[in-house]
């Protein structure tokens, strides 16, 4: 029984020497994952990057499959800062409180004159 037992181990090939057969897949994912990790040291948060393999039969002939890959990448990003707004009577949004006058224009007065300026 020891021989059978040895006869159904497999030595599966490194999937590392598998994925340098793929130099343009490679090569993207050590871009991708460099730019990855800037983005995380530079933001504080987490992203992804993700490979996924389609291994599938290749039409007439059995003996050959076709392996396809999916590289994606989501990068972390930076909060965005709100703005704020206040809502008119109509739910139009403004920067300006429509509970406040509207000042176009102020004046003050020359305390040396007694003489009213526009202030612009």
């Amino acid at each position: 029984m020891a021989e059978n037992e040895d006869e159904d181990i497999v030595d599966p090939r490194e999937f590392s020497a598998f994925l340098l057969d793929r130099g343009a897949t490679h090569e993207e994912l050590t871009v991708k994952l460099h730019d990855l990790v800037q983005a995380v040291l530079d933001t504080g948060k987490k992203g992804t990057l993700t490979l996924k393999l389609t291994v599938a039969p290749f039409k007439g002939d059995a003996d050959i499959l076709e392996v396809h890959d999916d590289v994606k990448l989501v990068m972390p990003q930076h909060d965005r800062k709100p703005g704020i707004f206040y809502p008119d009577k109509d739910g139009n949004l403004s920067r300006n409180s429509p509970q406040m006058l509207d000042f176009s224009s102020l004046t003050v007065v020359d305390t040396k004159t007694g003489v009213l300026k526009e202030v612009k």
